[in-house]
């Protein structure tokens, strides 16, 4: 028999919000305090960043690997001369309005791009 309210006369009206507590009470027992966010209705870009990201990675990079991979990456950076910009500051034919130190064994430069 329905109350009107679309709940059935002698149900347990708390039966749910019941069984949320108890699963939150576990959840916490489990892990440990945490917050959560309830958006409804959610747009799709909402739950798109509500979504778990891959996080980071830890590599272990072996001898091997960098031999195989790091070093050749590097070494081709080097090689298609993209790097050209900084010989010139290191030789001083650049940028030398932003000369703070100029060692025998390196140079120091302001950074304009660096605030504070």
């Amino acid at each position: 028999e329905n109350d009107g309210n679309g709940k059935s006369k002698g149900s347990n009206s708390n039966s749910t919000s019941e069984k949320t507590k108890s699963f939150i009470d576990t959840a916490v027992s489990n892990f440990g305090a945490f917050e959560i966010e309830l958006i409804s209705p959610a747009s799709a870009y909402q739950i798109s960043r509500a979504m778990p990201s891959l996080g980071h990675v830890l590599i272990h990079e072996t001898p091997e690997m960098y031999n195989a991979i790091v070093k050749p990456y590097i070494q081709s950076i080097v090689d298609s001369g993209s790097l050209s910009w900084i010989q010139n500051v290191i030789e001083l034919k650049k940028e030398t309005e932003r000369l703070l130190v100029n060692h025998n064994d390196f140079v120091i430069n302001i950074d304009t791009k660096w605030r504070s």
